[in-house]
């Protein structure tokens, strides 16, 4: 049954990220208004609010239009519906923790991918997550780090002109939970990753934090 429910809970996960993702991009907020067909405007309700469900059952299209929904869409809610089910038998002793780091990890990746920037909400949440999971001396040193650098008391990234608060702030919350030796692969790879991106768009700002998170789960696994 827990399976079903993460699967469940995956799939809509993936919708929401996806509706955010593309809200955020046309500088729209991300509730208000109801999930809606972006090309009739109309409503949805019912199940047509349940993913990858409503999409067999229209047959790939809008139910009141008809205009056809991009199969990514699908494959999206399918790809986090397995995600989390595989959470369940990777990490049976702290499934609720590794699901909601995961959850902030991925929106934070949305938001950043989609503006370029994080807000501090949802770092904090990180940080406050990860401490509450493994509370010890060097993570509340990192967690206070991580509450002072949200502040923007200081101009920290005079220090590092190259990377973004935000991106330093993510990499102090994955301090308090890795050795230094996975911290630096985290990092490395991340960058690695960046770089054909970083050679192919030199003036443009990355989204970074996308990366970095994505390497970390990856390690986690």
């Amino acid at each position: 049954m827990i399976q079903l429910y993460l699967f469940i809970i995956g799939s809509c996960i993936g919708s929401f990220l996806l509706a955010t993702y593309q809200r955020l991009l046309l500088d729209k907020s991300i509730c208000i208004p109801r999930s809606h067909c972006d090309t009739c405007q109309k409503s949805l309700s019912g199940i047509l609010l349940i993913p990858i469900v409503s999409y067999v059952y229209t047959k790939g299209r809008c139910f009141y239009c008809h205009f056809k929904i991009p199969t990514y869409t699908l494959l999206i809610e399918i790809l986090f519906a397995i995600f989390y089910l595989a959470l369940y038998y990777i990490f049976p002793h702290y499934l609720i923790y590794h699901t909601l780091l995961f959850s902030l990890l991925f929106f934070i990746s949305t938001e950043d991918l989609a503006t370029r920037k994080v807000h501090s909400t949802g770092i904090l949440a990180i940080a406050g997550l990860i401490f509450f999971h493994r509370p010890t001396l060097i993570g509340f040193i990192f967690l206070s780090l991580v509450i002072v650098l949200s502040t923007e008391v200081f101009n920290i990234q005079s220090l590092f002109p190259h990377i973004g608060l935000a991106d330093l702030e993510l990499i102090l919350c994955f301090a308090m939970v890795d050795s230094v030796e996975k911290l630096a692969l985290t990092v490395l790879i991340a960058s690695l990753s960046m770089l054909p991106f970083h050679i192919a768009f030199k003036n443009h700002p990355l989204p970074f934090i996308p990366a970095l998170s994505l390497c970390f789960i990856i390690l986690c696994i």
